[in-house]
């Protein structure tokens, strides 16, 4: 069995060689991968996604938050109770915004490295 140079065309028949004795081109098949496209479309929906869950969040969190707080103002004569309705509304709030904060960056982050190999591709 015999093996043609890809480069140089020589035919080689010594099926043991790696290479072209000729011109010294590899002669092994490499597999090429295949680099994979990047779905710019589901790359968008999933931002659209994550966008809309931390507005959700915030949304939801901050009213919830007020409907805790003044319940537990409402609830503040049986003192235990009220204060930790007021309490786990301030929790809430601050947990509701650091992650409508975090999710945002999350999404700004892969905006940037979407811009950032559209410039490196060309």
């Amino acid at each position: 069995m015999s093996k043609k140079c890809l480069k140089c065309g020589i035919s080689i028949t010594d099926g043991s060689s790696d290479y072209c004795y000729q011109c010294g081109k590899d002669m092994q098949q490499k597999k090429q991968s295949v680099p994979k496209g990047i779905d710019e479309e589901a790359i968008g929906k999933a931002e659209s996604v994550l966008n809309i869950i931390a507005k959700a969040t915030l949304i939801l969190g901050t009213i919830t938050a007020i409907i805790m707080f003044f319940i537990g103002v409402d609830k503040f004569s049986d003192y235990e109770i009220g204060i930790e309705l007021i309490i786990a509304s301030i929790v809430l709030l601050i947990s509701s915004v650091i992650t409508w904060a975090t999710l945002k960056v999350f999404c700004n982050i892969s905006n940037n490295l979407q811009e950032i190999n559209k410039k490196m591709k060309g």
